[in-house]
């Protein structure tokens, strides 16, 4: 009887480990990739209408390029479809960046191309 309850026991064990066996991750589960703005998340700027959050890549020498900039829509939150964007930035004061003369977005509000010329003090500093 002892040895049939051990027979029982050590099968149940081997089944049980043998469920933990890594298996390949892309044929066993789907995965949804989310893009992430490259570079550290400035601050941003409220023209009103859009509110634009800024990211810049803060190892190069100053003054430093854009990598990425967000728009939304003031009103909804929703996230709007960037086309392109271009501009420096440079450090104001403590943990506050400035737009380095000018910085131009191009997005899409609808099916209306939106082309805005952004300057100044960009708020808030710099985002966790």
């Amino acid at each position: 009887m002892k040895k049939l309850s051990f027979l029982f026991l050590f099968a149940f064990v081997t089944l049980t480990l043998s469920s933990f066996i890594p298996t390949d991750s892309n044929k066993s589960m789907s995965h949804k990739t989310v893009s992430v703005p490259s570079g550290t998340a400035l601050g941003y700027i409220v023209d009103g209408t859009y509110v634009y959050t800024f990211f810049a890549d803060l190892s190069k020498p100053a003054p430093q390029p854009i990598t990425y900039i967000e728009v939304q829509k003031a009103s909804t939150g929703q996230d709007l479809a960037v086309v392109s964007f271009s501009g420096t930035v440079l450090h104001w004061k403590f943990l506050q960046y400035q737009i380095n003369g000018t910085a131009t977005v191009q997005f899409y509000d609808g099916t209306t191309l939106v082309t805005k010329d952004l300057t100044g003090v960009i708020q808030g500093g710099i985002l966790p």
